[in-house]
């Protein structure tokens, strides 16, 4: 297991670097989040060509969306149709940063 964490002025980026990802992954990830709440977040699981537990990361997902903070999973393009269409899931950090980005525009928009 092994989750490499950047921080941005914006968000947290955290990077995992295996070819799988698993509950046990998942569990790591949920313990570190705790660590960061508020904290906007880009899961990088483009290293990963099987991954488990889509359904608790959608409800992971889910959870950051209902506290107004943007939970974005960056995985390879043959991964893409594993996950649900209207998760938040792009094949490349040009599309996570853009999609963070639009995120926070609606958010702005909504508080004025």
């Amino acid at each position: 297991m092994s989750l490499n964490l950047n921080k941005d002025n914006d968000y947290l980026l955290i990077e995992h670097s295996e070819t799988s990802w698993s509950q046990s992954d998942f569990d790591a990830l949920k313990e570190l989040l705790d660590a960061e709440e508020g904290t906007h977040v880009i899961l990088d699981l483009s290293a990963c060509n099987a991954i488990a537990s889509i359904d608790t990361l959608q409800n992971l997902q889910g959870k950051a969306m209902d506290a107004n903070q943007s939970f974005i999973i960056l995985v390879a393009l043959e991964q893409l149709g594993q996950f649900d269409e209207d998760m938040a899931v792009v094949p490349s950090m040009t599309e996570a940063i853009d999609w963070f980005e639009m995120e926070d525009m609606e958010r702005q928009l909504m508080a004025e």
